[in-house]
């Protein structure tokens, strides 16, 4: 695919047999990796950074959803406006882009995701426009893609745009640019300045699944957030061998809350337990991460809540924390309804 040079960086990285990497390479349509991340392991095999093969995983297996939408997302596009996603009755979702600067390969929009640019001005603009004629919508999820791809003054002006709506009290950016490009916030200042000036709307929604991911760059890039008043809200997603066990999750929420980051959503992969995934956990490991994660001992502000997509709604279904002694049920519970709902939307897209 043209890709020698990563090929041969992600092989020797990650102790992976080069035809194996190229092989991958070939059948997610080209790898991709933002310079920042491609650094990283350049350092760590020089000893000079301590980025982990875990933490890097999720970016080299083969995708899992490259064909399909998992949570059935695409039947909520609001007709006339591919930007608007309409799931829930006072919120919607705005994508501005399909570009990212790395390809999460358990993505549910994983064949949508490129790295060239894809920013539709014109259909942004027409989704706003739509947000500001429906007064009912309060919350809109600005995603992609990732919104920080776009060029810094389109994103700004995205921002400015939606805050000065009314009736729009949350706007909240979806993005994975701290760990995988943090430049694109730093050298941002248009963006944080339009952030900052945005009456406390603003709310940013990272997606860190790794102690591993933080760096001295990653925190300048959270400072400058943090800077402008904005919170940062992370959402996890549990990886089998990235951030599955117990001790794992408890070091990312930890080193997450050093930094003034919550992480309030903790999902559970798309498709169900049964999907053949190099991700997948088990419901034992889920049970023994929430276990960790809810017990007493554990702070408020490190206690996620559990959550998956609901591919019969492409709503999120959350079990809040409750105290863990004698409550598993609770759990049990949550685990086999995802199971049933999946196996349900699995019966209905066949032919």
């Amino acid at each position: 695919m043209g890709n020698q040079a990563l090929i041969d960086l992600v092989s020797s990285f990650m102790k992976m047999d080069r035809a194996k990497v190229e092989a991958i390479d070939q059948q997610v349509g080209g790898l991709f990796v933002s310079h920042f991340l491609q650094q990283r392991m350049r350092e760590s095999l020089d000893g000079r950074d301590s980025f982990t093969r875990e933490a890097f995983s999720q970016f080299v297996f083969a995708g899992l959803y490259t064909n399909v939408d998992p949570t059935n997302e695409r039947s909520h596009i609001v007709s006339g406006f591919p930007a608007i996603n309409h799931s829930y009755p006072n919120s919607v979702t705005l994508s501005v882009t399909r570009t990212c600067h790395v390809k999460c390969t358990y993505c549910f929009r994983g064949d949508l995701i490129t790295a060239t640019q894809t920013y539709d001005a014109e259909a942004t603009a027409a989704g706003i426009d739509w947000i500001s004629a429906h007064e009912n919508i309060a919350t809109v999820v600005v995603t992609g893609g990732d919104p920080f791809t776009l060029p810094p003054r389109e994103l700004a002006r995205v921002v400015r745009s939606l805050a000065a709506i009314p009736t729009v009290n949350e706007i909240r950016l979806d993005t994975r640019v701290l760990t995988v490009k943090p430049s694109s916030v730093t050298n941002s200042p248009e963006v944080l300045d339009a952030m900052s000036a945005a009456d406390g709307k603003v709310w940013l929604y990272s997606q860190i699944n790794s102690a591993a991911e933080f760096h001295p760059a990653v925190d300048q890039a959270i400072a400058a957030v943090r800077r402008t008043g904005v919170p940062i809200v992370n959402q996890a997603v549990i990886l089998k061998n990235v951030n599955h066990t117990p001790a794992l999750m408890r070091d990312m929420v930890y080193a997450c809350v050093k930094r003034g980051i919550r992480t309030d959503y903790l999902y559970l992969l798309d498709g169900g337990s049964e999907i053949d995934s190099p991700f997948n956990v088990t419901d034992d490991e889920i049970r023994a991460v929430f276990r960790e994660l809810w017990s007493p001992a554990t702070s408020g502000l490190a206690k996620p809540r559990a959550v998956y997509v609901d591919p019969l709604t492409n709503t999120k279904a959350q079990l809040l924390v409750a105290p863990w002694d004698g409550n598993e049920k609770f759990l049990d519970d949550f685990l086999e309804a995802r199971r049933d709902k999946f196996a349900r939307a699995a019966a209905l897209t066949r032919p």
